[in-house]
């Protein structure tokens, strides 16, 4: 589980963990607070829509009113949730003899090998997890059951294992699908299709401003009502270069009163009472993995939705940062596996307005 090819091995070797320096794991804020979480969730469970009535109330003209032929509709989309995990493994043995970050053991046997209470398994134990958390947004919002590198024709960068994106189709995908270019709930930016990268993010200094009006303006009456109700609370996820456009913006235009809104000791970036949600995640996965050496694919996305309709599917919210660990006597290795059972779903298309 450890690359000791980039160290130099020798006596003057640092020995305690606390010295070392772990790099930073970005990760996305919390899931609960960007996404309904349904737990309980099997292969092929239902998620019934029940519709409005419709129009209702006419004039009565004899001694009985008119029986209204309206019905209730009823739709529905299905719970798929995929089986997802992994296991590593680790042998005492392939660490060489000269590392001394992590204390040796006193005795052979048995201790040498087993490692499953070790300061060094918990090493290994606590960047599984790191894993995970960078995981599940990259699963949840990329993935793409027909994915391919750009070579074969797809937007994978060239070298990277679609199996890490191919086991289910993530939200952006259902998006495109739900709102295509077509959709009065798009809208469109002309940016990513900038012939280069820097063509692609280089925005305009009222970009920010314009498009979170824009797709304000575009937002159904339903979801406009339910906001202005208190009913809903939404907001506006983007890449990072549309949240610090709409800084600069607001700065360049002395507009710090928009700022005053404050919760739990800290200031919230809005519009219109709308919550910018700035998601870095996103520009970290399309930047790695959606790069076709000269542009990014679509680099610059924005969507106004709730929570309730972007909901994620588990078995079990333990599940999503649970790594079991075990050591295997007869193989003489430490095991780590993680299971968990995934879906994400986009749910109503009027309670969303996607900007690409």
């Amino acid at each position: 589980m450890f690359d000791l090819t980039t160290l130099t091995l020798n006596k003057e070797e640092v020995q305690e963990v606390s010295k070392a320096v772990f790099e930073y794991v970005l990760e996305t804020s919390d899931i609960a607070k960007l996404h309904d979480i349904h737990t309980g969730i099997q292969w092929d469970t239902q998620i019934p829509f029940i519709g409005a009535l419709g129009l209702v109330g006419r004039e009565i003209e004899q001694c009985q009113p008119v029986t209204n032929t309206n019905k209730i509709p009823m739709s529905e989309k299905t719970w798929t949730p995929k089986l997802i995990g992994g296991r590593f493994e680790h042998c005492e043995v392939d660490i060489d003899p000269l590392f001394k970050l992590f204390g040796k053991v006193k005795r052979i046997n048995p201790d040498y090998y087993d490692k499953i209470d070790s300061e060094e398994l918990g090493v290994v134990l606590m960047r599984i997890i790191d894993s995970l958390k960078l995981m599940i947004p990259r699963i949840v919002w990329f993935g793409d059951t027909t994915v391919q590198e750009v070579q074969s024709g797809g937007y994978l960068t060239d070298g990277t294992d679609t199996y890490f994106f191919s086991m289910l189709d993530g939200l952006w995908k259902q998006i495109f699908a739900d709102i295509p270019t077509t959709s009065k709930y798009y809208v469109e930016i002309t940016e990513n299709a900038g012939a280069d990268y820097n063509a692609q993010l280089d925005l305009p200094a009222d970009f920010a401003f314009n498009l979170f009006r824009d797709m304000y303006a575009k937002a159904d009456p339903r979801f406009k009502q339910l906001m202005q109700s208190g009913k809903v609370t939404p907001m506006i996820h983007c890449t990072a270069a549309i949240a610090e456009n709409w800084q600069a913006y607001k700065e360049t235009q002395s507009l710090h009163f928009t700022l005053s809104n404050v919760e739990g000791g800290g200031l919230q970036e809005m519009f219109r009472n709308i919550k910018i949600e700035t998601r870095y995640d996103w520009d970290s996965i399309i930047q790695s993995y959606q790069d076709d050496g000269t542009t990014y694919n679509l680099p610059n996305r924005a969507l106004m939705t709730v929570p309730s309709n972007i909901p994620i599917g588990t078995v079990s919210t333990d599940d999503l940062t649970k790594v079991e660990s075990f050591y295997d006597r007869y193989h003489e290795v430490n095991v780590m596996d993680f299971r968990l059972m995934l879906d994400a779903k986009f749910l109503s298309d009027y309670l969303a307005v996607a900007a690409y």
